[in-house]
């Protein structure tokens, strides 16, 4: 008995959360007809039979030892049984048995006074019917639901744009910049979605399409706020400029979304990320500046609180409960900050006509 609660030890937990992660448990190790035990590592393998002497329990070196060694007697077990949830996110037995191992040897390592540590570069979380990260699968619904939310708000603006361009017949150029940024909310729903996606099972398949999908979106987002940039400045040749800018940003995320297809390179991905959003946020500082209306500050803030909540992806830490880590608490502070930054567009859009109505008087 002492051994299954080491299980829910290693989280340091409180009664109330201890009753969480055990519903949790429940859901990712169904008895039963789904035909698994509830503590089903424990069943083939116990960490206390290993040989202390190879290093102390709350070293990584034994860590590691532990976690080769409930493998090989997780994998030799010819009884175990994926749930149906396991199968319908197409987990297999070496999965499975790595996400067990690497809970039940933690929860001995941290009984002994070691630390949580990361399994091939990732927290151990307590999954649910299957989902490998909950909460920040969850999260990142939440932020999709804002960019579909932030999409609404801008068909309202462009109907409102369009009304008043059959009465003028000069706000086309306004017109195409509002549906870019359509273009961007719908390309955000979609990384979001890919995110949700991910987050929930991680693969190679999964890991790309989160990763590209962001990738996409971000230099379209980048690339808006430049071309909003041009059509502030009255360009002559705006139709040169754009197709090079277009070239520019697409071509290079091309290269290296291609750079990454066998082997992600996670630090040049991150930095090609802030690399973009910063040219995003320059873009969009230039334009504040020279229209100086009051709204401006929504961009203001929603940039310096998404640039303070991007330091969590920094200042890392292990899942508290089980499942809330660094960054699933990222995911949960943008979703308001989207919609944010959606009201600065919206208003911007129609500061843009009213700016555009008063110079043709």
């Amino acid at each position: 008995m002492r051994q299954k609660l080491g299980y829910l030890n290693h989280l340091r937990m409180t009664r109330a959360s201890t009753f969480l992660t055990l519903v949790c448990s429940l859901f990712a190790f169904p008895p039963g007809i789904l035909g698994l035990e509830r503590f089903a590592a424990a069943s083939f393998f116990d960490p206390r039979s290993l040989n202390e002497t190879v290093s102390p329990p709350e070293s990584l070196t034994w860590a590691q030892h532990c976690l080769t060694s409930c493998l090989r007697a997780c994998l030799q077990q010819t009884d175990l049984q994926l749930s149906l949830a396991l199968k319908f996110l197409k987990w297999d037995k070496e999965e499975d048995c790595a996400y067990r191992c690497v809970h039940t040897c933690l929860s001995v390592g941290v009984e002994n006074g070691g630390r949580i540590w990361k399994y091939q570069g990732k927290w151990p979380h307590t999954r649910f019917l299957g989902i490998q990260e909950p909460a920040s699968a969850l999260f990142s619904l939440f932020n999709a639901v804002s960019h579909v939310l932030g999409l609404l708000l801008l068909f309202d603006t462009r109907k409102t744009i369009a009304q008043a361009n059959n009465r003028q017949g000069a706000l086309s150029d306004v017109i195409r910049h509002v549906n870019r940024v359509m273009s961007m909310s719908r390309l955000w729903i979609c990384a979001w979605i890919g995110s949700m996606v991910f987050h929930s099972r991680d693969n190679w398949a999964t890991e790309r399409l989160d990763y590209y999908l962001g990738n996409v979106a971000m230099t379209w987002m980048a690339y808006t706020a430049v071309m909003r940039v041009v059509l502030s400045s009255n360009t002559v040749k705006w139709l040169g400029i754009q197709r090079l800018l277009q070239m520019s940003f697409f071509g290079g995320i091309l290269a290296h979304m291609m750079s990454g297809w066998n082997r992600m390179n996670y630090s040049q991905n991150m930095r090609v990320m802030i690399a973009l959003m910063i040219a995003n946020s320059c873009a969009w500082l230039s334009v504040c500046i020279s229209i100086k209306q009051s709204f401006v500050r929504l961009f203001y803030l929603s940039t310096v609180l998404t640039y303070a909540a991007g330091a969590l992806e920094i200042f890392d830490f292990p899942p508290m409960f089980g499942f809330l880590d660094a960054h699933a608490v990222w995911h949960l502070t943008t979703p308001y900050l989207s919609w944010m930054f959606y009201r600065f567009l919206a208003l911007d859009a129609l500061a843009l006509v009213e700016h555009k109505q008063r110079r043709d008087l």
